[in-house]
C-alpha cells in the first residue's frame, strides 16, 4: 500500500452507497457538534488493526464510528454493519475506561489548584527533610 489511491479505494463502493452518503452529508452540513467532550484520545494499535481486518470498503465507515465515539460520545447509526458493530464493542469498553481516567486526572489537576485570590496554604516539607529532622533530634 505505498501508493495511495483514494480512487482506488472506491471501486469497491456501488453508485446506491455513494449516493446515499452524500445525501447524508449533505444533510448534515449545517449541524455542528456543540462541543468535543475531550481534547484528543490515544489512538491504539489495536485500534488500527481492527480497521485492517474490515473490507476496505467499510473501513473509512469503522473510523468515522471510532473517533464520533472518542471525541463526541456518539453512538454508532442503527444501520452500521455488523462487522463495525463488533469491532465497536471491543473499542467502547477501552475508550470509556480512557475516558474516567483522563476525567480523573483532569480533576485532580485542577482540584489541586487554588482559585485565584485565595490565600495559598504553605507547602507541607518533604519526607527526606522530616528523616533529617528525627535524626538531628535524635543525636543530641
Amino acid at each position: 500500500m505505498n501508493n495511495y489511491d483514494p480512487w482506488h479505494m472506491l471501486e469497491n463502493v456501488s453508485e446506491e452507497e455513494l449516493q446515499k452518503f452524500c445525501n447524508k452529508q449533505a444533510s448534515k452540513s449545517g449541524q455542528h457538534h456543540q462541543r468535543p467532550l475531550r481534547e484528543g484520545f490515544v489512538f491504539l494499535i489495536s485500534y488500527f488493526e481492527a480497521i485492517e481486518h474490515i473490507p476496505r470498503r467499510l473501513q473509512f465507515r469503522a473510523l468515522k464510528v471510532l473517533l464520533d465515539y472518542a471525541f463526541y460520545g456518539e453512538l454508532p447509526p442503527e444501520n452500521t454493519p455488523s462487522r463495525i458493530m463488533q469491532s465497536f464493542v471491543g473499542w467502547k469498553r477501552l475508550l470509556d475506561a480512557d475516558a474516567k481516567k483522563y476525567d480523573r486526572r483532569k480533576k485532580d489537576r485542577f482540584a489541586s489548584k487554588p482559585l485565584a485570590g485565595n490565600e495559598q496554604e504553605p507547602k507541607p516539607q518533604n519526607n527526606k527533610s522530616k528523616v533529617r529532622n528525627k535524626q538531628k533530634a535524635g543525636k543530641k
